[in-house]
C-alpha cells in the first residue's frame, strides 16, 4: 500500500509539473534526466523518451554541456542554489538565451538531484542588444552631428552629456566639462537674451527656432538658432538642447542688406534721373528724377510718364513715351530721345531702359542720361572696364601659380631622376608619370584658357557650355556635378549667358576649395520670362566668410556684383549642412518664345 501511494504521489507531481509554462527538468548526480515536464519537450521539440536516461553530453554541444555540468556540479557539492544565463540549441540549429534557476534535491535514501527551471528570455535578450546597438548608433549620430546637442540636468545647470560640436564651443574634452556647470557651453554675450531664453523656456517647457549669441572659448561671438526641451529621464528633470550655427549667415545677410542700402542710397543720391514704373505709372522716383520732372515728389509718385516727362510734339518720329518706356531689355540698352527739361529746352538725351523687380513685382526701371555730360560718364566707365582687366589679370597669375606652378615643378624633379635613372624598368615608370603630369598640364591650360574666353558660349549657348564644363570636372573623377537644365536651344542676351556661366564657375570653384564636396549640384531652369539658378554641394558648405575674405572683387562678391549687374536677385540659405544659392533674373530670349513651361 505505501508503494502505491508514493507512486500516486509521484504521478501527481509529474501532472502538476506539466501544467507548469516553465521548461522543468531533474537530473542525477551522474548528470543523467530522469524527467522532464511537457513544457521542456515542447522547446527541444522532442518526447520525454529522447531526454530520460542521457546525459547533456549525449543532446547539446561541448561548448553548452560542458558550462551546464560545471553549474550542477555546484549545486551538486555545496547545496547552494544558482541562477545563471546561458546558450541552448535546440534541434534545427536555432539558438536559444536561457534564464536556468538549479537547485539541490535529496531523495529519502540520500541520493542527490538537480532541478532545474528555465525561462526562454530569447526575445528579451535579442530585444535588448537591439536596444544597446542603437543606443550606439544614435549615440555615434550624435557624436558625429555638426550642431551642437547636449543634455544638462536642469534647474541645476549641470552637463550631463554633450557631442563633440558643444565641446568645440568651450574648447575642452567632455572628461572636462561632463558633471561641470553649462556656462561653459552657453557664455551669453547678451544677459537680455539669456533672460528671454529662460522666460521662455520655464514659460512652455521648450524654446523653438531662438536666435542666441555665444562667446567662443576664443572670444569670439556665435550666432545659433537654437531649440531646447525640458524632460523626464530616469525620474530626473533634464534639457535637451541643440543648436545650428548661423553665424556665416547671419554675416551674410548683414553684407546683402548693407549692400542693398548702399544701392538704395546711390539710386537715391545719384545725379542721374532715375524712375521706376509699372504699367506707365511712376511708382518711384530719386530726387534727381524728381528734379527733372521740376515738380514735387508728390506730383511724379502716381502719376503717368507723360504727365511728368514731356515730349516735343514735333519730333520727327514721334512715339509715345508710356510706349517707349515700356519697351525694356535686360542690359541697360541705350534709346536716343529727343525730351523737354523743365526749363523748355529741347535737349537730346539717352534713355535706358531695364526690366526689375521692385516690392515683389516686376517693374521698369528708366534712367536718363544728359548727352552733354556723357563726357564723365565715358571716364567713370573707362575706370571700371580698367579694374575689370585688372581683375582678371590677378586671377590669370593666380591660376598660373597655384595650378600650373607646382605641375611644372614636379615635372622637372622627375625629369631630373630620369636622366640620372640607369634602370629600364625605373625609366619606364618615370616616362609614365611624366606622361600623366603634362596630361594634368594641358587639361589645367584648357580650363584656364575656357575661363578667360570660354568660347563655348558663342558656339553652343549657357546650357551648351556649362553642361560641357561639367563634363569636364565629371571626367577627372574626383568630383561629380550633376546638371540639370531646361533651356535647350533658347539663347539669352550675350552678357547675362556671360554673367551667368561666371557665376556657375564660380559656386563651382568655391565648393571644391572649401567645402570638401564630392557631389555638386546645378540646376538652370527658364519658366515665364525667368531664369533661375539653384547651386548646392553635398558636402559640409563652404564658409560665406572665408570666400568674401579672400578679395574684395572675387569670390561671393563677384557673384553678388554680377547679379546686381542683371538687376536679379540672390538668396543664400541654409539647408542642413548644405549652403543653398538661387539666382533669379526677369530675361527674355533673344528671338525666341519667353514662355517654357517644361
Amino acid at each position: 500500500m505505501i508503494q502505491e501511494s508514493k507512486e500516486q504521489d509521484i504521478d501527481l507531481y509529474l501532472k502538476i509539473l506539466n501544467t507548469l509554462a516553465n521548461p522543468i527538468f531533474v537530473k542525477d548526480s551522474g548528470h543523467r534526466f530522469v524527467m522532464v515536464n511537457d513544457a521542456f519537450c515542447k522547446m527541444f521539440r522532442l518526447p520525454e523518451d529522447d531526454f530520460v536516461g542521457k546525459t547533456d553530453a549525449d543532446m547539446f554541444p561541448e561548448s553548452e554541456w560542458r558550462v551546464f555540468r560545471e553549474k550542477d556540479n555546484i549545486i551538486l557539492t555545496t547545496g547552494n542554489p544558482d541562477e545563471n544565463e546561458e546558450d541552448v540549441t535546440i534541434p534545427g540549429g536555432r539558438k536559444l538565451r536561457v534564464l536556468t534557476m538549479k537547485s539541490l534535491l535529496t531523495s529519502s535514501t540520500g541520493k542527490r538531484f538537480v532541478l532545474g527551471i528555465i525561462t526562454d528570455i530569447t526575445e528579451k535578450a535579442d530585444l535588448i542588444e537591439k536596444m544597446r546597438e542603437s543606443r550606439k548608433k544614435y549615440k555615434t549620430i550624435f557624436n558625429m552631428g555638426s550642431d551642437p546637442s547636449g543634455l544638462v540636468e536642469y534647474p541645476e545647470w549641470i552637463i550631463h552629456e554633450l557631442n563633440d560640436a558643444s565641446m568645440a564651443i568651450a574648447g575642452m574634452s567632455k572628461r572636462n566639462l561632463t558633471g561641470k556647470s553649462a556656462d561653459l557651453i552657453f557664455a551669453w554675450v547678451d544677459m537680455e537674451e539669456k533672460s528671454a531664453f529662460f522666460k521662455e523656456l520655464n514659460r512652455r517647457g521648450s524654446v523653438q527656432n531662438m536666435d542666441i549669441r555665444l562667446r567662443n572659448y576664443r572670444g569670439g561671438v556665435l550666432s545659433f538658432l537654437t531649440s531646447s526641451k525640458i524632460m523626464k529621464l530616469h525620474n530626473k528633470t533634464y534639457l535637451l538642447y541643440t543648436m545650428r550655427d548661423i553665424t556665416d549667415l547671419k554675416k551674410t545677410e548683414a553684407t546683402l542688406r548693407d549692400s542693398r542700402m548702399i544701392y538704395r542710397e546711390m539710386v537715391e543720391y545719384s545725379p542721374i534721373p532715375m524712375f521706376i514704373h509699372r504699367m506707365g505709372v511712376i511708382i518711384f522716383a530719386n530726387d534727381a528724377a524728381v528734379a527733372f520732372a521740376g515738380e514735387t515728389r508728390d506730383r511724379v509718385i502716381g502719376h503717368r510718364l507723360h504727365q511728368v516727362i514731356r515730349m516735343p510734339v514735333e519730333t520727327s518720329e514721334y512715339i509715345t513715351l508710356d510706349k517707349l518706356f515700356s519697351q525694356p531689355s535686360h542690359t541697360w540698352e541705350a534709346k536716343d530721345v529727343l525730351l523737354e527739361n523743365k526749363e523748355g529746352e529741347h535737349r537730346n538725351y539717352i534713355l535706358r531702359n531695364v526690366r526689375i523687380k521692385y516690392a515683389g513685382r516686376l517693374a521698369t526701371m528708366t534712367k536718363i542720361l544728359d548727352v552733354n555730360e556723357q563726357g564723365n560718364l565715358e571716364q567713370y566707365i573707362l575706370n571700371k572696364i580698367i579694374e575689370a582687366e585688372e581683375n582678371e589679370r590677378k586671377r590669370f597669375a593666380t591660376d598660373l601659380h597655384d595650378d600650373l606652378g607646382p605641375l611644372l615643378s614636379t615635372i622637372k624633379i622627375h625629369l631630373q631622376l630620369l636622366e640620372r635613372s640607369t634602370e629600364i624598368g625605373e625609366s619606364a615608370d618615370l616616362i609614365n608619370t611624366l606622361e600623366e603630369r603634362l596630361n594634368e598640364v594641358i587639361n589645367k591650360v584648357h580650363q584656364i584658357s575656357h575661363a578667360i574666353s570660354p568660347h563655348t558660349i558663342v558656339d553652343f549657348g549657357l546650357e551648351g557650355a556649362v553642361g560641357e564644363f561639367c563634363k569636364r570636372i565629371n571626367k577627372m573623377g574626383v568630383h561629380t556635378v550633376k546638371f540639370e537644365h531646361n533651356i535647350g536651344n533658347l539663347r539669352f542676351p550675350e552678357d547675362i549667358e556671360l554673367h551667368y556661366y561666371r557665376i556657375i564657375l564660380e559656386l563651382l570653384n568655391n565648393s571644391i576649395k572649401y567645402s570638401n564636396a564630392k557631389n555638386l549640384s546645378v540646376s538652370l531652369k527658364y519658366k515665364n520670362g525667368d531664369l533661375r539658378l539653384r547651386y548646392f554641394d553635398h558636402g559640409k558648405g563652404y564658409h560665406i566668410k572665408e570666400v568674401i575674405n579672400k578679395s574684395s572683387t572675387l569670390g561671393i562678391q563677384n557673384i553678388i556684383h554680377r547679379v546686381s549687374l542683371m538687376s536679379g536677385d540672390i538668396r543664400f540659405r541654409r539647408v542642413k549642412e548644405r549652403t543653398v544659392v538661387l539666382i533669379s533674373t526677369i530675361v527674355n530670349p533673344v528671338g525666341g518664345n519667353d514662355m517654357l513651361n517644361t
